[in-house]
């Protein structure tokens, strides 16, 4: 196995201009990237994921309205200093699958009852 370097990749959460700011990423784990952004000046501050519905994103813990990157990257505007940037995936279809499969569980555990005390 050859393990290479590339050189110009971007961390999962980057700055769209080079020179905007730094950013330290705390929490990164599917479905969740949590970054510290110090901005030197106002920015859009972009997750290398692709954009799927569902991504949500919070700045400073308040709910932020989520921006695009080169059409194909979630992404948040930033003011100049220092703030916490959260990109949460929560789909709508997830949610609707647990809401119908808890249906059908309760539908056949209400079924499966009928059938035992008719015996």
């Amino acid at each position: 196995i050859r393990l290479t370097r590339r050189l110009l990749a971007r961390p999962r959460v980057f700055f769209e201009a080079r020179g905007a700011g730094s950013v330290r990423i705390s929490d990164y784990r599917p479905g969740r990237v949590e970054a510290f952004v110090e901005a030197a000046r106002p920015a859009l501050a972009v997750l290398a994921e692709t954009d799927y519905p569902g991504w949500q994103v919070f700045l400073d813990g308040m709910p932020a309205r989520r921006a695009l990157f080169a059409e194909t990257f979630p992404a948040v505007q930033v003011t100049a200093g220092a703030h916490s940037v959260l990109f949460v995936m929560r789909p709508l279809s997830v949610l609707i699958g647990a809401l119908l499969s808890g249906l059908s569980a309760a539908a056949f555990l209400a079924a499966l009852a009928g059938v035992l005390r008719r015996r």
